[in-house]
């Protein structure tokens, strides 16, 4: 129930709250302890699932006639079985978790929360402490029109670290 409760929320918008509501000044750790609030129950679903899969097989039942208990069963036979598919879950969710920093990037929200500058009179301009792809493609925003190519270059980057990050994880399923 509390896996399928995590699933329900908006990924953006919950990590958007934990993130402020732990102090996005501290800075790293915030955005580490947000991101693994928001995706440890997909990870958790897929293992679950692998775990049904797996306690079907019939060494699992010579396991148990041979007289293991569960966590003997869970260590000694499941878990070597599941490791693969975590290691290739896991590069897959790497890239996962660079589209969610850059839509929390593209939001507004930057490691380390930026400093705010006023530009002009009026205009008021977050600037992020942090280089990052998202950060950059963001503040793009204010250049669309004059210089759209500005946005090409963290782009290109965030695209290609993402597909490569995805096609590692294909392979390793593979």
């Amino acid at each position: 129930g509390l896996v399928e409760l995590s699933t329900a929320l908006p990924a953006l918008l919950t990590g958007m709250i934990l993130i402020f509501a732990l102090g996005i000044q501290r800075g790293i750790t915030v955005f580490i302890v947000a991101l693994c609030f928001v995706g440890w129950a997909e990870i958790a679903q897929f293992v679950r699932s692998e775990f049904m899969v797996i306690r079907r097989k019939p060494f699992i039942e010579g396991a148990r006639v041979i007289g293991l208990d569960g966590l003997g069963i869970a260590i000694r036979h499941i878990l070597p079985n599941l490791l693969p598919s975590l290691v290739f879950i896991a590069v897959l969710e790497m890239g996962a978790v660079l589209m969610m920093l850059a839509e929390l990037s593209f939001v507004g929200v930057f490691l380390g929360g930026g400093t705010w500058v006023q530009v002009g009179d009026t205009t008021v301009a977050n600037i992020p402490d942090i280089p990052e792809w998202g950060a950059m493609m963001a503040g793009v925003r204010q250049f669309a029109r004059s210089k759209t190519w500005m946005v090409f270059y963290p782009a290109l980057a965030f695209f290609t670290a993402v597909l490569g990050f995805n096609l590692l994880g294909e392979g390793l399923r593979r």
